[in-house]
């Protein structure tokens, strides 16, 4: 049941912030360079934590950089 719970808080994680309200147009270049990926989420051995990457885009040097984040099963 933990593993399950802890999928699901993944992702809710990895669906972001929600689009109701803003304006819809096309996505371009520099808005993918701005997006970060998140990905990889592994729930702790205990089930206390998840512990996920998120990955970003550095277009002026050409590299993409990831760190690992931790969230609590429960939420705080």
């Amino acid at each position: 049941m933990r593993t399950r719970t802890c999928l699901l808080i993944a992702c809710l994680l990895a669906a972001g912030a929600t689009t109701l309200g803003v304006a819809q147009r096309a996505v371009n270049l520099d808005d993918m360079a701005r997006m970060r990926t998140v990905g990889d989420p592994q729930c702790s051995p205990d089930g206390r934590f998840v512990a996920y990457t998120v990955g970003t885009i550095d277009a002026k040097a050409d590299k993409h950089h990831s760190h690992v984040w931790m969230a609590s099963y429960d939420g705080s």
